[in-house]
């Protein structure tokens, strides 16, 4: 039987990530074959989830097979509801109080990315931060943000990339969040330097927006970046043929806005060098500067400002420890509580299963 994680989150693209981000680190360094499940849920009525999580704590376990009933299902992975997981892993308010109950009834370890919100560590096998707790038994110090991209999978993804003469760089774009705030003159900073580089090094680039990012960004990319120095320009508003996997497989090196955690996640995670490129206008929170610093001192990314990116030479890529040597001590954090040792082959109890697809 292979190790069976089951993954929790509300839906939302970052939660997801750094939730499965943490399955997939688990996968690669396991010694046994790993298969993980993955289901989206929220609940019926989100002012509810302080009730929620107080009902996960509750000894009565007839108490706790309820609960399920009380969330919506909003995605599940073709084999979510196989057998009984060996551990649970989610991210977010939404589902803790969902992670908490399954683990208690089908006596699973699991592991919780971010704020427990005072649920008990004892109801709690590993609770993942960046930063970690000392003062807490459970805790689990990451010190880089979880992404899930697979290098094998985004390499087997740019495969439908049309094949170029040139070597590709990847430049990940994103917008106004976490403290950043981006003016025209960052977009046209932004524009000029790429194509300089790329006319400079002799590439040529793979480039996404997102959802956050302006139409008159897009707009300036679109007139700058043209087929001389562009293999790709993906407008991230609309849906694309694309995966943002072929553009991460395809790039030796990774470029992307710091407003965008998720996004500078799914690109350390690649093993490649990552440059991060921040507006005029940058007050990072203080946990996505901590974490930016971290990056920075670790060698795992160089920061950028726009107003200053030339298409000078690249610093050399050599960080302190690679994303390899970081997801083992993490991994080897979960060995020590328990929370990735055994295989379970008990199923789901019968009668619980039908309310989690509710």
């Amino acid at each position: 039987m292979p190790f069976r994680i089951l993954v929790l989150h509300d839906g939302k693209a970052g939660h997801a990530s750094q939730a499965l981000g943490l399955a997939r680190l688990i996968a690669r360094q396991h010694d046994q074959p790993t298969e993980i499940a993955e289901l989206a849920m929220s609940p019926r009525l989100k002012l509810l989830n302080r009730l929620l999580r107080l009902w996960a704590q509750l000894p009565c376990r007839n108490l706790l097979r309820l609960l399920p009933l009380f969330y919506r299902q909003r995605f599940a992975s073709a084999n979510a509801r196989h057998r009984r997981p060996d551990l649970i892993v989610s991210f977010g308010g939404n589902v803790l109080a969902l992670n908490v109950s399954l683990s208690r009834l089908w006596q699973t370890p699991n592991a919780v990315i971010g704020n427990t919100y005072a649920i008990p560590s004892r109801l709690i096998s590993a609770n993942v931060t960046l930063q970690g707790n000392p003062a807490t038994a459970n805790s689990v110090a990451s010190l880089i943000p979880l992404g899930k991209a697979c290098p094998q999978h985004c390499q087997q993804a740019s495969h439908i990339l049309v094949p170029g003469d040139l070597p590709r760089w990847t430049l990940l774009i994103g917008g106004d969040g976490s403290g950043y705030q981006y003016a025209e003159e960052d977009w046209q900073h932004l524009a000029s330097a790429a194509k300089a580089l790329a006319q400079r090094h002799q590439i040529r680039w793979l480039v996404t927006t997102s959802r956050r990012t302006p139409k008159a960004a897009f707009q300036v990319l679109q007139d700058t970046l043209d087929a001389s120095v562009c293999d790709l320009l993906i407008d991230g508003s609309k849906p694309s043929n694309t995966p943002i996997e072929a553009l991460l497989g395809g790039g030796e090196r990774i470029f992307c806005s710091e407003d965008s955690m998720s996004m500078l996640a799914e690109a350390i995670a690649m093993n490649r060098p990552v440059v991060s490129l921040q507006p005029a206008h940058s007050e990072p929170r203080s946990g996505h500067a901590r974490a930016l610093e971290y990056l920075q001192e670790s060698g795992l990314v160089e920061r950028q400002q726009l107003a200053n990116w030339t298409p000078g030479e690249l610093a050399p890529w050599q960080p302190q420890q690679d994303y390899l040597a970081h997801s083992l001590r993490v991994y080897r954090q979960l060995a020590r509580l328990g929370a990735v040792t055994g295989t379970s082959t008990t199923r789901v109890p019968a009668g619980l299963t039908p309310s989690l697809g509710r």
